[in-house]
């Protein structure tokens, strides 16, 4: 339980510091992924334009984020492989299982909060309550939930990509399993760039499906067929390339600080 308490405060602290550093960059690779939808986009007074949201979001879905990876890899390793080793050793399975229930357990909290941000990030709507009213009468509790699967396609994939990069730089013998901050700064940036790289697309499909029109249901491969005759194959990229120095920014920062706040928590505690 103390473990997990460190995991869940470490989390909390780390999703706070990145929102406070790297938030614009999100918000600008949000409206250039909307701009596909081929709607003009009302102007943003802030690129801090739905941050308060963010907030709310971000310290208690980072800290399910770590308490669940704990949680899924324990599970895997007691319960599914009965492998008798300790959570230090590293099996690509058992992060890669860790991740998913990860990321399960922070969407299922998270995605209304997601939804609305990419609204206002994109200039559709202004304000958190008037967002969740006018989303809830076109949409009902679904529409509050509209892109919950695509959200979860994306990051699904992603947290296992990443956290199984994370545990095989955190484990090894080189230099990157060592323990200074610098090290550890190193390890967020490389799992970072290799979970973005490869899921970009799925990010692309996520923004279209949380800025569709509420009151339509989104079918992904109607998304998927528009996007491609709208704008081919760069249009699945759009963006990526501040999604990536974001993520790797952010996955650099984020790791750091949830491994200096977990030990400062696992020392006072």
């Amino acid at each position: 339980m103390r473990t997990l308490a460190c995991n869940g405060l470490g989390g909390g602290t780390a999703g706070l510091a990145i929102d406070l550093i790297l938030y614009p960059i999100e918000v600008f690779k949000t409206r250039m992924q909307a701009s596909l939808h081929g709607k003009t986009l009302s102007p943003n007074a802030s690129f801090y334009q739905g941050f308060s949201i963010n907030t709310m979001m971000a310290v208690p879905s980072a800290a399910l984020y770590f308490s669940g990876f704990e949680l899924g890899k324990k599970f895997y390793r007691e319960d599914i492989s009965r492998s008798g080793k300790g959570p230090k050793h590293f099996n690509v399975f058992e992060s890669a299982f860790g991740g998913c229930v990860a990321e399960v357990m922070t969407n299922v909290f998270r995605t209304p909060l997601e939804h609305l941000k990419t609204r206002i990030q994109a200039g559709q709507i202004r304000s958190f309550f008037g967002g969740v009213k006018e989303i809830y009468s076109l949409g009902g509790v679904g529409g509050l939930y509209q892109g919950f699967l695509p959200l979860i396609a994306r990051d699904v994939p992603f947290s296992m990509l990443q956290l199984v990069a994370y545990d095989r730089c955190r484990t090894s013998k080189s230099f990157l399993g060592r323990e200074e901050w610098y090290f550890a700064s190193l390890r967020g940036f490389i799992c970072g760039a290799f979970a973005a790289a490869l899921t970009t697309p799925l990010d692309v499909l996520k923004t279209l499906s949380m800025t569709h029109d509420t009151s339509q249901k989104v079918k992904i491969p109607q998304l998927v067929k528009t996007l491609w005759v709208n704008a081919g194959v760069t249009g699945f990229f759009k963006g990526g390339s501040y999604r990536m120095f974001y993520i790797c920014s952010s996955s650099s920062v984020f790791f750091l600080v949830y491994e200096k706040a977990f030990a400062y928590f696992n020392h006072v505690l």
